[in-house]
């Protein structure tokens, strides 16, 4: 699989998100799956993975694509010989078993995506068109109501405007087979009469079509989420960025995130060979709770975690609220890890007396946990993207330099609505028991950290002051950068040159 991989960075890119990638001329309405010559799964951007998942194949990154159908399985394999043999592109044609025409795509030696800088004879590419709202509405209405192939063509049909004979003649069986199939339809929907099957299906569509609008605009591409079983059998979810054979970086989200990670992390983590692996704490997205939420027990997680996927000597980046939660990893760790890099941070105990509001709110949920999960609860039915315009606009607003970075960059906007409908998924419990954890963990000390503390943080951040962080970690403090054109918006502005520095570690000691 290493060698496999090796290279594959130069062609990542394009299944990067929307503005980074296709590259300059290259249509942005088109799926990319990069495959090696054995059809492992080198990268799949996310309307690709609309297309084939979940009635085509099931797409995992490392792992063979898996094709439902065994015929559909047949023609890739046919279809990747014959663009080896020939050099020339090829038409896959797979069939689908729902209403609609069998999807097409072309398969071509991944050099042709981008010219000849992208060459690399260990990766082709399947390019689908970008699926018609129609086809999309008619998988999600297969799939919630458990509607096979064969009713989800007759339902077509007959939304067409069909009687049921002239439907029985266009899909080639007996009337009484449509009939038998319509029975079933009623069932499974609740359903009665064919006029109420035609108007559910009308409005249906016209609902799906516009979500289908919404969502196709994006064209983000993101590691799957992944989950294993800790030892005593709770979930633990998190995404792995970059190649698997690339340096460790355990990276902890920040206090209403998730394990998605900033616009072009993967991309950025295989041009620097970094394994970037960000785990969802208890509580948080897809990750199960802990009764005993604390640093500590989040580190033991976090230290099985490493052993599980084999993160030997990890570097360790804590964002915003992670940051005591990668100290107690490097405390617990000790030499195995690397190094502790903190990009504003949030100690446990605040030194600033003068709080901002949005501080001092957060300060009053500490001392009063039991509110908190209704707090959230509230958030999460509200939650929009106008919403988190909002509220990204108000925590921009204590930083004239926040305030600019907000201004030039609304795509900010999508990414923090994205992640914290992930940190929500499932409630607010993971951010009480977080904020529990700060309030217990205010003596927490840091005895036994042996790897260089490296701090990042913007001179501008009232939300989290810089001078608390360094006081906290206190003479284990390696290298202090302050970001003299950043507030509490640095994780942002700054996440690339974060990334890059601690890339640097590979050829480079730390510190």
């Amino acid at each position: 699989m290493a060698a496999e991989l090796d290279g594959i960075h130069k062609v990542t890119a394009l299944a990067r998100r929307q503005g980074e990638g296709p590259p300059e001329g290259q249509a942005k309405d088109v799926g990319l799956v990069l495959l090696s010559p054995s059809a492992m799964v080198l990268a799949c951007c996310a309307l690709a993975r609309g297309v084939l998942e979940p009635h085509l194949a099931s797409v995992a990154i490392g792992k063979r694509l898996q094709l439902h159908h065994p015929d559909n399985s047949e023609a890739l394999q046919r279809a990747l010989g014959e663009a080896k043999r020939s050099g020339q592109h090829a038409i896959l044609r797979l069939e689908r078993p729902t209403a609609g025409a069998p999807v097409f795509c072309y398969v071509a030696d991944s050099s042709a995506l981008a010219g000849s800088t992208l060459r690399n004879p260990a990766a082709f590419a399947l390019m689908f068109p970008a699926p018609e709202p129609e086809a999309q509405v008619w998988g999600t209405i297969g799939k919630s109501f458990g509607l096979t192939a064969a009713e989800l063509r007759l339902a077509a049909k007959l939304r067409e405007g069909l009687a049921l004979a002239e439907a029985a003649e266009e899909l080639g069986v007996s009337v009484n087979t449509v009939r038998n199939q319509l029975r079933a339809i009623f069932d499974k929907m609740g359903l009665k009469r064919q006029s109420e099957l035609i108007r559910t299906l009308t409005e249906l569509a016209a609902v799906g079509r516009s979500l289908v609008a919404t969502s196709a605009s994006s064209v983000t591409e993101d590691p799957p989420i992944r989950s294993l079983q800790l030892a005593d059998g709770r979930r633990l979810a998190f995404r792995d960025y970059g190649p698997r054979s690339g340096r460790p970086l355990l990276i902890y989200h920040g206090g209403m995130s998730s394990s998605l990670m900033p616009p072009g992390t993967d991309a950025l983590a295989n041009a620097l060979n970094l394994r970037v692996v960000c785990a969802e704490r208890p509580g948080f997205g897809q990750s199960d709770r802990r009764a005993d939420y604390r640093f500590e027990t989040v580190a033991e997680d976090m230290e099985q975690l490493c052993d599980r996927l084999e993160l030997h000597r990890p570097a360790l980046c804590g964002v915003v609220s992670g940051a005591p939660f990668a100290l107690a990893t490097a405390q617990r760790m000790g030499d195995r890890a690397t190094g502790v890099f903190l990009l504003a941070g949030r100690p446990p105990r605040p030194v600033e007396q003068n709080l901002s509001p949005l501080s001092e709110l957060r300060a009053r949920f500490e001392s009063h946990p039991w509110v908190v999960e209704t707090f959230y609860a509230i958030l999460r039915m509200r939650l929009s993207p106008d919403l988190a315009r909002r509220l990204l606009k108000r925590l921009a607003s204590f930083s004239e330099a926040d305030r600019a970075y907000f201004d030039a960059h609304p795509e900010m906007v999508d990414f923090v609505f994205a992640y914290v409908t992930e940190c929500l998924a499932h409630g607010g419990r993971g951010i009480a028991d977080e904020m529990t954890a700060f309030r217990r963990g205010q003596s927490m000390n840091l005895t036994g950290i042996t790897a260089p503390v490296v701090i990042w943080h913007g001179v501008d951040d009232r939300f989290s002051p810089m001078k608390d962080m360094v006081a906290f970690v206190g003479e284990h403090v390696t290298e202090v950068q302050p970001l003299f054109d950043s507030g509490h918006l640095a994780p942002f502005k700054y996440w690339r040159k974060m990334m890059e520095r601690i890339g640097e570690g590979a050829s480079h000691p730390m510190g």
